[in-house]
């Protein structure tokens, strides 16, 4: 599943290497800006022309995307974006843009891909 309207990404380099670290691979190129695959069908669709988004993700482990967060090389300049909330099951992230990403444990979704 893909998210119908692209996820704005004002400086789409930033974003790019933030959500490559957090995702754990790179983004796919596409003529509007990056696709970033997920587990179980789930695609995220980065651009400059996208909106501001709250997104919800099912993911095998949410601790795994908090701790690639925490570990990931940031790089001088950027804007690093930021931890918003950690709950057992869950941890919503603020990415470069200000886009809200909430990562959420659950059985369905799949193996780990971490």
């Amino acid at each position: 599943m893909t998210n119908k309207q692209p996820i704005f990404a004002s400086d789409l380099p930033a974003s790019a290497h933030w959500y490559t670290d957090v995702l754990g691979h790179p983004g796919t190129p596409t003529p509007d800006g990056l696709r970033f695959d997920l587990v179980n069908g789930y695609s995220l669709l980065l651009s400059a022309r996208g909106q501001p988004a709250k997104v919800v993700l099912p993911v095998p482990e949410a601790a795994a995307y908090q701790q690639r967060f925490e570990q990931r090389v940031t790089v001088n300049g950027e804007n690093q974006g930021r931890i918003l909330e950690t709950q057992s099951d869950s941890v919503t992230l603020v990415d470069p843009a200000g886009n809200h990403l909430q990562f959420i444990t659950s059985l369905s979704a799949g193996p780990p891909d971490c």
